[in-house]
């Protein structure tokens, strides 16, 4: 089974562009070892090349899109960056968008609203992953720009994705603020395409061993 990774860079010139390209031309056929799947592989390359932009990307407050199909290992990436970013001595925040945005409705009501962004705010990198599982509702999407306007190019957002990034505009589903999130997130993006099979579906038990 293949699993691979095709990146966008914002620049060709650009370290950390190069050295996720070089990741990215690497399909990861084989298992290195028979615990080690072809995601691990593929994980440890990536952060490999990375270590040698010494952190390049958040330094520069770019932001990172992983795009891909359920299982295809989005959160597994995300984790092994925001570990290297830690190592690097950033601090972040992993979440889920849906659960996020109903913590920021209860803060909304219970006046912690403002504080709330404030400490999201001051997260070097924040991971929300699950992007676009679920519908937004009208005071969801005012937040999310809140939360990406409060990081344009002063800190990094890691957005993980089952959804293609040309139907986000289309997701968001107001027109005016579909363009003013995107503009911050965007156009300032390295994007991570995975394809591949579910890793939960290849670790799992053999369909012909099931009873």
């Amino acid at each position: 089974m293949r699993h691979a990774v095709t990146v966008r860079p914002i620049s060709n010139d650009d370290d950390l562009a190069t050295g996720f390209e070089r990741a990215g031309e690497i399909i990861c056929a084989e298992r290195g070892t028979p615990e080690a799947s072809e995601l691990d592989v593929l994980s440890t390359l990536i952060v490999a090349y990375e270590r040698n932009t010494h952190g390049a990307w958040l330094k520069e407050k770019r932001n990172v899109a992983l795009i891909g199909p359920c299982g295809a290992g989005k959160t597994f990436i995300a984790s092994a960056l925001t570990h290297r970013a830690c190592d690097l001595g950033f601090n972040a925040r992993y979440c889920r968008l849906p659960r996020l945005l109903q913590e920021l409705q209860v803060a909304r009501a219970d006046g912690t609203y403002t504080n709330r962004l404030l400490s999201l705010e001051k997260v070097d990198l924040l991971v929300l992953d699950d992007w676009g599982i679920a519908p937004l509702e009208p005071a969801a999407r005012r937040d999310l720009l809140e939360i990406l306007d409060d990081r344009y190019l002063k800190k990094s957002p890691l957005i993980a994705a089952q959804m293609p990034v040309e139907n986000w505009h289309a997701w968001i589903a107001d027109p005016a603020l579909a363009d003013a999130i995107l503009d911050r997130l965007v156009h300032n993006a390295y994007r991570l395409e995975l394809k591949g099979e579910s890793q939960r579906k290849l670790r799992g038990i053999p369909e012909g061993e099931l009873r």
